[in-house]
């Protein structure tokens, strides 16, 4: 019972991270696969709005960030 209030606190907040991270993903020059990748994981989490595929698009989200950053 626990874990799945935590799961719903984090709900309220984990969403907006996500969408502030598209914003700057939008911002960078990823590749198609990438973005692809992306697209399928926000479509998930946005059409089911629970906290397991959320936290897998924003993870990776921060995934492709560090990447395109990382990339000389």
């Amino acid at each position: 019972r626990t874990i799945e209030t935590m799961k719903k606190w984090a709900m309220r907040l984990l969403p907006e991270h996500v969408r502030h991270l598209v914003d700057q993903v939008r911002d960078r020059q990823l590749e198609p696969a990438v973005l692809g990748k992306l697209q399928a994981k926000l479509n998930q989490a946005f059409t089911r709005n629970t906290f397991e595929p959320m936290l897998e698009a924003f993870e990776a989200l921060k995934s492709a960030l560090k990447m395109e950053t990382e990339t000389p």
